[in-house]
This record gives C-alpha cells, sequence and structure tokens, in this order.
C-alpha cells in the first residue's frame, strides 16, 4: 500500500504530458491525399473520389482497368532498436475481380510487404496466399511492423493475426496504397495512412521516447484510466508497454512494477 501512496504522491507531482509523435507522415482524410503531399498515379482518369464523414472514398467499379493509388517515400529504413510502424484505417465494402484496393511497404533494396484485400480475405501478394480474415462493410485497424528488415507482423484491430518474411527486390523505399491492382475494382474508405518509427516495446515506457523516467507517469495513468483516450494522445505508442506485468490487461496489478522498472 505504502508503494501505490508514493505512486500517486509522484503524479500529484507529476510530469507534463507531452505527446509523443513519432510519425514521418500522417493522412487524416481531411483533404484528398496528393494535396497532403502524396504523389498520385491514375489510369483511366483514375476513380471517383469523395471527402465523406473523415474518410477518403474511393470508388474505381466503373472499370476494372482503373487504378488509383498514393505513393510516400520513406526517409530511411529503422535503425538499431527502432521499430518501423504501418497504420491504416480501411473499410472495404465491395471487390470485382480477384482483389482490391492494396496496401504496401517496401525498403530498398530488398525488403516488401503488399497485401491485396479480396472480398473477405487479405491475400499476400509476395506470400502468394492469403493471411488473414477480415469484414467487409465496417473500419478495420490495421498495423504493420517491422524491426530487422526480414520478417513483418500484421495487426488488425489490435491482435496480430499473421507474422510474414519481407522479401522482393525493389528500388526504392516507400509506402503505397489505395486502388491499385489492374484487372479488379473496388468502393473503399479509407480513414487514415500514417508511418514512420518509434522505439522497441519496453516495458514502462509509456510515452514511447526510448526511456523509462518520470516523463512516463502521466501517460501511465492515461492507460491505466482511459485505454482508448492513452491510444489517441499517443498515437503509434505500444500498449503492451503500459502492461508491465505482463498479464494481457493495463490494471492497478501494473502499479507496483510501473514503480519497480521506473526506480530500478
Amino acid at each position: 500500500m505504502s508503494r501505490i501512496r508514493a505512486f500517486l504522491a509522484m503524479v500529484v507531482v507529476g510530469a507534463g504530458v507531452a505527446t509523443a509523435e513519432h510519425w514521418w507522415y500522417a493522412y487524416e482524410a481531411t483533404t484528398y491525399p496528393e494535396e497532403a503531399g502524396w504523389g498520385r498515379f491514375v489510369a483511366e482518369g483514375g476513380a471517383l473520389r469523395s471527402l465523406e464523414d473523415g474518410a477518403l472514398i474511393i470508388d474505381s467499379r466503373a472499370s476494372t482497368s482503373i487504378y488509383d493509388e498514393y505513393l510516400m517515400y520513406m526517409p530511411s529504413p529503422p535503425g538499431p532498436g527502432e521499430v518501423f510502424l504501418l497504420e491504416f484505417g480501411l473499410r472495404v465494402d465491395e471487390v470485382i475481380g480477384f482483389a482490391d484496393p492494396c496496401m504496401s511497404m517496401s525498403f530498398a533494396p530488398s525488403a516488401e510487404a503488399s497485401l491485396w484485400f479480396k472480398a473477405h480475405q487479405i491475400y499476400s501478394l509476395l506470400e502468394c496466399c492469403c493471411i488473414a480474415d477480415y469484414t467487409p462493410g465496417v473500419f478495420h485497424d490495421y498495423a504493420l511492423t517491422t524491426s530487422g528488415l526480414q520478417t513483418y507482423a500484421l495487426f488488425v484491430d489490435g491482435q496480430m493475426v499473421h507474422e510474414g518474411a519481407l522479401f522482393s527486390v525493389c528500388s526504392t523505399s516507400r509506402v503505397l496504397w489505395g486502388d491499385c491492382v489492374i484487372g479488379s475494382a473496388s468502393l473503399s474508405a479509407w480513414d487514415y495512412v500514417r508511418f514512420g518509427v518509434v522505439p522497441a516495446p519496453q516495458p514502462g515506457d509509456v510515452n514511447c521516447d526510448g526511456t523509462v523516467n518520470f516523463a512516463d507517469i502521466n501517460p501511465f495513468v492515461q492507460a491505466l484510466a482511459d485505454g482508448d483516450a492513452y491510444q489517441q494522445m499517443y498515437p503509434g505508442c505500444w500498449p503492451e508497454n503500459a502492461d508491465i506485468n505482463g498479464d494481457g490487461s493495463v490494471d492497478f496489478g501494473d502499479i507496483n512494477p510501473f514503480i519497480e522498472v521506473l526506480t530500478s
């Protein structure tokens, strides 16, 4: 009990809340991607597009020869102790043909993951297989991560659903997304696309600045009180960094372990 009281005393003294910002680029669908710095590449004039309720709607169902894709080059691959994180919110309403839309990330010269969306499944182009299911017609939060540029992990709505190999021969480091597949068409809505590097997961580094110190106290309290609000305040931060005892949830059982890592 004395440790909990001491912890609460530290919270009262407090460290100022500072939002962690790791993104190299963050598109939030308040304007069209090309107006936010993304390169746009189209065929047959591109898809029908609109901005509705904070999402970019892409409708290429008029022709399977249409593509309408967006590209952003990366400054550099992740360094030692860093994890590359690509997050996007996507709703796939209809797929005509094999698969569409798509999301891919590549690191020159030889690391790439490319995901295509079938009617109910996610297809890995380079692995030539379906790697996960998704529910059409609703938004899902997706994340792709890699640290050593050998393998990647795919998360859907916060749950890891696949680990796969990064492989290909690519001349550029970039993120590419949108209606990318010739011969297929789709109706999709994109809520956000953002990517950058974050420090590797570390228990207690609740603001994800790479160190465990008093600046993590207020973020830990936020994660303890309201996990959704914490994720909005610290986008890209690892939720498990606040789960100090590793039991799968952030609760009062993490307070004493947090104090241990904070004061060690």
